[in-house]
Formats: structure tokens, sequence, C-alpha cells
């Protein structure tokens, strides 16, 4: 797996995620810090520490019941991000006055499918040939409830991991393909026109154009991973 990506500053802002790949694992992570950057490798290394020991421990206790609706595997990647939620809230809320969260996008690859869990942004979409994009994971912005007519209030989040002790979120699989991609985007509003856009103009110059057309002040940030 491999990921590419750019971001745009606008005026607005908007905090851009940090990313973690790790090849050996087959896991990735998109994590966008609303609060201190520098807390966020912390997180990660959480993610990837815990992930080798579930993954090579069958006996490992879970702090939730596993769902029967569940494989062993998003089992697995659900107990792995409330474990997360629980540490961030316990290590980095517990003590300090001001809380503050992360947004995420955290997945893994095995065999030939993708099971990820999301909370908040990215929007995530199916990049495959010859097919339309097609859309996987939507969250909008709490501010863009709020907005007034014709006007966008700055970003501000509606889904946080960390700030609470239990964190709410879905499990998603899906099965590959052979040159599938996923399309990550943290924008406020996405350009309905988009999703019509070609595989052979899917580059992050093209999209990353059609994002800040006529839109010149919002920041975003995208980012393609080559499965």
């Amino acid at each position: 797996m491999n990921l590419q990506h750019q971001s745009f500053g606008g005026t607005v802002f908007r905090p851009q995620p940090e990313v973690l790949i790790n090849d050996d694992l087959k896991i990735f992570a998109i994590i966008t810090p609303w609060g201190p950057k520098h807390q966020t490798k912390n997180v990660m290394d959480f993610l990837i520490q815990n992930y080798e020991t579930f993954s090579n421990d069958e006996e490992v206790t879970y702090i939730v019941p596993k769902l029967q609706s569940l494989s062993q595997e998003e089992n697995m990647l659900r107990y792995l991000v409330l474990s997360c939620n629980q540490w961030i809230f316990n290590e980095q809320n517990n003590k300090t006055e001001y809380l503050f969260g992360y947004e995420m996008v955290c997945g893994m690859k095995i065999d030939h499918q993708i099971i990820f869990a999301q909370i908040g942004h990215p929007f995530i979409y199916l990049d495959r040939p010859n097919i339309p994009l097609q859309t996987l994971g939507h969250v909008l912005d709490l501010s863009g409830g709020f907005s007034p007519f014709k006007e966008q209030l700055p970003p501000l989040p509606s889904q946080l991991i960390g700030l609470h002790s239990d964190a709410h979120f879905s499990i998603f699989k899906l099965p590959i393909k052979t040159d599938d991609r996923l399309l990550f985007i943290s924008k406020n509003f996405i350009p309905g026109h988009l999703l019509e856009v070609s595989r052979k103009e899917r580059t992050l110059d093209n999209i990353s154009a059609i994002l800040s057309k006529n839109n010149e002040d919002t920041a975003f940030w995208l980012g393609i991973l080559n499965l």
C-alpha cells in the first residue's frame, strides 16, 4: 500500500491529517488532530503496537464483547479503535482541562478485502476503473448544519475519537479488485460533478483543481491510497 496526498491551505483553517501506512502489517490510518499535532505520533504508536498484539494473540481479552454479526477481523479492528479511544481519553484528556480529539479513518487489508472504521473526516470514495467514484464514507461537518444560507462557516468536526470513554462508529468491509484505489477528501463540501470524473483524470492535481475552483478560501486535504 502507498498513499499520495497533498493539501490546499486556503484562508479558513482546517487541520491537516497525519498518515500512517504500515506495509508489513497491512494497516493504515488517516488521523486529523483537533488539538496538539505532536500528540498524533503517540496515537499512531498505540495503533501499531496494539494491532500487532491483537493479531498475534488469539487469547487476548477484549474490553468489550465481540459482536456475532462481525468476523474475527472486523471485531479486531473494532476493538483496536475502541481501545485507542479509551487510551486517548485516559492518557491525553484526563490530565488536562482542555479536551481534544481526532478524526480518524483506520483500516486494514486482509487478502482481497479492505476493512475500515470511520470517525469524522475524511470522506472516502472507491476509485475503481471504468465506473464513477463510489461513496463509501460520508461525514457532514457540524458547521454544515448551522451555516446560514449561501454562507459556509469554518470547519467544525461532528465526530471525534478520544473525547469520551466510549465511541460510536461502524465497521465497513469491502472486497477489492485489481487496480482499485481509495480516495480520501477532507473538505466542508464536495462538488457533485467530482463523482463523474473519469479514472484517467483522477489525479491529485486534477482533483485538487476541481476542489479549489470557485472556492479558494476553503482549505482541504486529499489522498489516494493504492491498494
